[in-house]
């Protein structure tokens, strides 16, 4: 049975963990056997996961708008030298596969813990949260409202 909680006004899952993560010791394992997340551990757990993608996603939008205006990532300044842009820009563009790599992989555990449906739906209001207005901003300041 999966509900939802809120967390920064999004409706989170709150998903049962699956029973093969369960006795595959994901959530630990002490002398007794494996442990069962109880409710309070579950939303523990999908908030830190939608933080980690929330904070993946901006700096990977950051990259990328960076990355389409030529601009250095860490000054927002132009890139004007020809030499120094392309090193950037390379550099730039290992990140963004890096990131995205990251942000499959957070999913990819979550969904090894909790099920492909319950991956969709963070996925989906993790989407949804990074469209409101308050994520326009530069990823440090969003970072600081989220942590």
């Amino acid at each position: 049975m999966s509900t939802s909680f809120t967390w920064k006004r999004a409706n989170l899952p709150m998903p049962e963990p699956l029973r093969e993560a369960v006795q595959a010791g994901m959530f630990g394992v002490c002398a007794d056997g494996t442990l069962t997340p109880s409710p309070a551990e579950v939303a523990s757990l999908t908030e830190e996961q939608a933080r980690e993608l929330v904070s993946t996603l901006c700096d990977l939008g950051h990259l990328r708008r960076c990355l389409e205006r030529h601009l250095n990532p860490h000054t927002r300044l132009p890139l004007r030298s020809w030499e120094i842009r392309e090193k950037i820009e390379r550099s730039m563009r290992q990140g963004v596969e890096n990131l995205e790599a990251r942000y499959a992989a957070s999913l990819e555990a979550y969904v090894a813990a909790f099920g492909a449906n319950a991956g969709e739906q963070l996925d989906m209001c993790v989407h949804r949260l990074l469209q409101r207005p308050e994520f326009a901003l530069e990823p440090i300041e969003i970072q600081r409202s989220l942590f």
